[in-house]
């Protein structure tokens, strides 16, 4: 009951338990952490100190976990400890201490820890995922790399694993290695949208407009409704980057422009485009209806 959230339902079925056996130090964890799951922590801690000297391992790991559900992260480092110190090699107590790390910006801890793991335990590519990811949104992009590297080398079928990969060599300015994941990606994925809007969106920030536009173009429709007739989708980014100050007869045109090398055209460009793929990623929503007339182009 506690693994589904059913947290009311496994306090009763504790509470039972333990009336029948007040010895039972599983029942007694169990019991502990399910008053804690319902907003009874100080009573699950009261409870736990029953097993202090009967079991250890359990009664630590069961004050780690109630820790972790206070959000108690200064005992959580002291608990997880004395278990790995002790020698239990238990692979979600060294979970909850990287979550720790992670959670208080202790960022050099967290890819320590992370390492350690790898050569204690047999990481799983879903893992190794989630790992990059955690670095990832603390804009930890260089170091992240290495472990959706990992996980791909054990299964390149993680299509998040490439997506995130893409991201993060694009956010260190390596544009030729996001360029080479996104071809990787699509060897296995050849229809993911979102690695063709990033391979498109990469060819255009290096000014490989033509090429760039030909991948992007891919994804979208052949035609928008436009008033009361169906524009052709390369007359309606023609449209765009018309209504941003950049005239064009065709989409050609634009490699050109870009060539020229003037600083302001490339940024007026790249706001064009920045909005198309802003129109692309909500095109579940229809968005791109805004053109008949809305100010916001």
């Amino acid at each position: 009951y506690i693994k589904i959230k059913k947290f009311s339902k496994a306090l009763e079925y504790a509470e039972r338990a333990y009336t029948l056996n007040k010895d039972d130090v599983i029942i007694i964890s169990n019991l502990s952490l399910a008053l804690s799951y319902n907003d009874k922590c100080e009573e699950g801690l009261i409870i736990i100190e029953q097993i202090k000297d009967t079991n250890r391992y359990l009664y630590f790991r069961t004050k780690l976990l109630i820790n972790r559900i206070q959000n108690n992260y200064d005992d959580i480092f002291t608990l997880a400890d004395n278990i790995i110190n002790d020698h239990y090699l238990d692979y979600d107590v060294y979970n909850i201490k990287l979550e720790a790390f992670i959670k208080l910006s202790l960022i050099d801890e967290a890819i320590s820890l992370m390492n350690e793991m790898s050569s204690k335990f047999i990481i799983s590519p879903s893992d190794y995922n989630n790992f990059g990811f955690a670095l990832m949104e603390c804009y930890y992009y260089n170091d992240a790399i290495p472990f959706f590297n990992k996980a791909l080398e054990i299964n390149p079928y993680i299509v998040q694993s490439w997506q995130n990969l893409q991201v993060c060599y694009a956010q260190i300015s390596e544009f030729d290695l996001a360029l080479q994941t996104c071809n990787k990606a699509l060897n296995y994925f050849p229809n993911d949208k979102k690695t063709l809007g990033n391979k498109g969106s990469i060819l255009i920030n290096q000014g490989k407009i033509t090429e760039g536009f030909g991948v992007f173009i891919q994804l979208l429709p052949d035609s928008i409704d436009f008033s009361d007739r169906k524009l052709p989708i390369r007359d309606f980014i023609i449209e765009i980057f018309n209504k941003h100050g950049i005239n064009l007869d065709n989409l050609d045109a634009l490699e050109q422009i870009w060539n020229k090398g003037d600083e302001q055209e490339k940024m007026k460009i790249k706001e064009s485009f920045s909005l198309i793929n802003n129109y692309f990623n909500s095109l579940q929503n229809n968005i791109f209806n805004i053109i008949k007339g809305d100010s916001t182009l």
